[in-house]
């Protein structure tokens, strides 16, 4: 009910959260590079290589140690490629945020 005494029936979403995965990030940065939102072609292809390597190294079971020195390394590359203005602030805020909750998890 607002202010006015307007009352609204209750409305129900359904909505699902899922885990974040090197993969989907990686889909979402070749999308970013599809949209125009990553300029230089440099940026998604160090990404591209970056998570193909680490998504290997899932697959290999090696120690969360190295894959979160990873997510670091490409952390601390992002921010190269923000000050160089190679990637829009969307593009940015979103491959930062993924990569955190990539190391996060």
């Amino acid at each position: 009910m607002d202010k006015a005494g307007n009352e609204e029936e209750t409305k129900e979403i359904n909505f699902k959260i899922v885990e974040p995965t090197a993969e989907y990030l990686l889909d979402k940065i070749n999308k970013l590079y599809g949209q125009g939102e990553i300029y230089k072609l440099a940026v998604k292809n160090y990404f591209d290589a970056q998570l193909n390597m680490v998504i290997k190294k899932q697959e290999e079971k090696a120690g969360d140690k190295i894959i979160k020195q990873k997510y670091l390394e490409m952390l601390k590359m992002l921010e190269t490629y923000q000050v160089k203005y190679w990637l829009s602030q969307s593009a940015y805020d979103i491959i930062k945020i993924g990569l955190i909750n990539l190391r996060d998890k």
